[in-house]
Parts: C-alpha cells; sequence; structure tokens
C-alpha cells in the first residue's frame, strides 16, 4: 500500500469515527420468546411491545401462508433504536382463522440493554 493510499484510507476511517458510524451508539435487538403453547398453531400473532415510554405494534404471520406452530415454542426479534431505554412489556396474541384471540401472554424485562440482545420470554395464558 502506497503512502497515498494509506494516507486516503485514515482518513476516511477517521471521517466515519468522527460521524458515528464506526463507533456510533448500536441499536438494541429485542428477541421474543415464546413459550410452547397448549394451542399448537395460529394463523397469525398480534405483538405489542412497550419500551419505557414508547410503544410499537406488529402483525406475524406464516410467511408461506401456513399455520404458525406453537407446539414447540418460537421467537422472533425487533431491531429497537438506540435511543430507546427503559423497561421492557410484550404483549402477544395468537389469532386463529377467524381472527378470534385462542391464546394471549405477556412477558416483561426491568430495562433494556441498550446495544445488545435482549432476550424476554412470553408465556401463555389460553383463552376461556
Amino acid at each position: 500500500m502506497t503512502a497515498k493510499t494509506m494516507r486516503k484510507t485514515l482518513l476516511v476511517l477517521a471521517l466515519l469515527v468522527i460521524s458515528g458510524v464506526a463507533c456510533g451508539s448500536a441499536d438494541s435487538v429485542l428477541r421474543v420468546n415464546l413459550v410452547p403453547s397448549p394451542v399448537s398453531s395460529v394463523t397469525s400473532l398480534a405483538s405489542q411491545v412497550t419500551i419505557g415510554s414508547e410503544s410499537r405494534t406488529m402483525d406475524i404471520a406464516s410467511p408461506d401462508g401456513q399455520p404458525i406452530s406453537l407446539s414447540d415454542g418460537t421467537s422472533y426479534t425487533i431491531e429497537i433504536p438506540y435511543q430507546d431505554s427503559g423497561a421492557v412489556q410484550v404483549f402477544v396474541a395468537g389469532l386463529d382463522a377467524s381472527n378470534t384471540v385462542v391464546l394471549n401472554g405477556s412477558g416483561s424485562l426491568d430495562s433494556l440493554n441498550q446495544g445488545h440482545l435482549n432476550d424476554v420470554e412470553v408465556s401463555w395464558q389460553a383463552n376461556p
């Protein structure tokens, strides 16, 4: 590597560090672990995640249109912006083909470990 190429490389790296791209605050990842369910499968999941005062909802469906098997448990991940912090509450509802809630569950963490992988376990309660 020539001296000129080396200077350009160092300049680019320095700019990345200054701009925060190389060493900026990393987003957090929340892995929602759904424990095995007495209801073996659902057609979709409706999830609400609250972190501190921020709340988000998302619907999860099988990419191939088949029911989501819950007999062995499953998990999904959510990317959380680095500025979000605080206690974590997760609520998940399992819906059948007619969009009727057949089970629901929840889980929580005392605090989000910012910039890292965070695991929260959701335990189910079958609807009466």
